[in-house]
């Protein structure tokens, strides 16, 4: 699947050495004729259907796969590494949070 990194300034992630730059990834947009096997309708109606496709990466975060649904993600260019959009730009410290108003928590891998 063809696949296009923005032209920005690359992401300094604390989870990883090298820089990650956005991946933005094709939709898979299909035609689908309801009424291909009726002769009798003068006019077919078509329904635009997406196809969600499973790239060959998969998060280096939270191990889930990346898809085509996800629109987008931050890869390297020097490493297999790739980080879905929402797990690059996780805060590392969360302070003061309503489910956990003691000390402060902290992300690490």
């Amino acid at each position: 699947m063809d696949s296009s990194i923005a032209a920005m300034d690359p992401l300094r992630a604390f989870r990883h050495k090298h820089p990650l730059y956005l991946v933005h990834l094709p939709q898979q947009l299909h035609h689908k004729n309801e009424n291909a096997d009726d002769e009798d309708e003068d006019e077919d109606e078509i329904e635009d259907e997406v196809e969600f496709v499973e790239e060959d990466r998969q998060c280096n975060l939270c191990k889930e796969h990346i898809w085509s649904f996800h629109m987008c993600y931050y890869s390297s260019k020097t490493c297999n590494y790739s980080l879905h959009k929402f797990c690059a730009e996780l805060h590392r410290k969360l302070q003061n949070h309503p489910l956990h108003p003691g000390p402060d928590l902290f992300l690490f891998k």
